[in-house]
């Protein structure tokens, strides 16, 4: 039953089983599966042209991995600046400071704000900062902001 499951299942993904048996060798299951497109809030990479960022999460563990990602990718010495924000206060102070010179930011922020009734979607909308900001969450999607889900960082 759990073989044919299984086949019945690759199968209706148009994807394809092998099993190739030898006699005491043993018995090789393999399967490939089509690639499907990625839904459109999903952003397969970032690129960031010397930019500056403004990383806006309250979860100090996703900042280092940020920073890691860019020092990894070359960036951390590229970009002209990397601001670093725990809270969507702190980072409204800091976007009514810029008086409407934001256009060089790339704004990385999280959905959910522990003890904030704002989350980050709500906060890039107010601040009409959808074309220049990635919504970072594990939540499901809003098609007009790019996402990049947690655990892909």
């Amino acid at each position: 039953m759990g073989l044919a499951h299984a086949r019945q299942t690759i199968e209706a993904c148009d994807g394809e089983i092998r099993i190739e048996s030898e006699l005491r060798r043993g018995t090789k299951v393999s399967f490939t599966l089509s690639r499907e497109a990625p839904p459109c809030w999903f952003l397969e990479s970032l690129k960031i042209s010397n930019e500056r960022i403004a990383i806006i999460d309250d979860d100090e563990s996703i900042h280092q991995t940020w920073l890691e990602k860019f020092r990894v990718a070359g960036l951390s010495s590229s970009c002209e600046k990397i601001e670093r924000f725990y809270s969507l206060e702190d980072a409204t102070r800091f976007v009514n400071s810029l008086n409407g010179g934001r256009g060089g930011y790339l704004f990385l922020v999280d959905y959910e704000f522990i003890g904030s009734f704002e989350n980050g979607l709500a906060w890039i909308l107010r601040h009409q900062l959808q074309e220049q900001s990635i919504l970072v969450t594990d939540l499901i999607a809003h098609c007009s902001i790019q996402i990049v889900p947690h655990r892909v960082i």
